[in-house]
């Protein structure tokens, strides 16, 4: 649902949801610990810190609308 809105609100910001898999690769994370969470990772080494600080806002956002949908 994140990268979802992301998407409306945002074309382009998002690389999308991308699922580790291939050969020694299991997938399983520390977010595995809890069916509640997810990780994000925001930004390269080829962002600058004020873009990774624009995007970390803009999904702030993002999350903070999809929270208040449930309320």
């Amino acid at each position: 649902r994140i990268n979802d809105k992301l998407k409306l609100a945002y074309p382009g910001l998002s690389r999308g949801v991308i699922k580790k898999e291939g050969p020694n690769v299991n997938g399983v994370y520390n977010q595995d610990i809890s069916p509640n969470s997810i990780l994000i990772e925001v930004g390269g080494y080829e962002n600058k810190i004020d873009e990774v600080y624009n995007t970390i806002n803009v999904l702030g956002e993002i999350i903070g609308e999809i929270i208040n949908e449930k309320i």
